[in-house]
């Protein structure tokens, strides 16, 4: 089983240290994590969330959330309930306001 992951850049493509994704059901749906991997390709800032988001039998609606450095993930149709979690990266956007402002989404698995 593979996790639904959207991702949210500045860029068309994948940008390491500035592009953040939400796996949804990653680990064999047992969690769900919210990453932004760092430029040295081997750390990251991430959260996981231990939870099971993903059905075999029925479509899910999802929502990923943005702002001010905060990356906020859900389960439902309306954005804010069933909150999963939130990555809290509110420095990095401090430190580089506009400069790598989300302006693509990806989805994958």
């Amino acid at each position: 089983r593979e996790c639904v992951a959207v991702a949210l850049s500045p860029l068309p493509t994948f940008v390491m240290g500035k592009t953040y994704v939400a796996h949804f059901g990653a680990s064999g749906n047992l969690s769900t994590v919210l990453r932004r991997r760092l430029p040295n390709e081997n750390e990251a800032i991430d959260t996981t969330f231990p939870c099971r988001v993903c059905t075999r039998s029925k479509w899910s609606s999802y929502w990923v959330v943005l702002q001010k450095g905060q990356l906020s993930a859900g389960v439902g149709k309306r954005v804010g309930r069933g909150c999963i979690g939130t990555l809290d990266d509110g420095m990095y956007d401090q430190l580089r306001p506009g400069m790598d402002a989300v302006h693509y989404v990806g989805l994958g698995n």
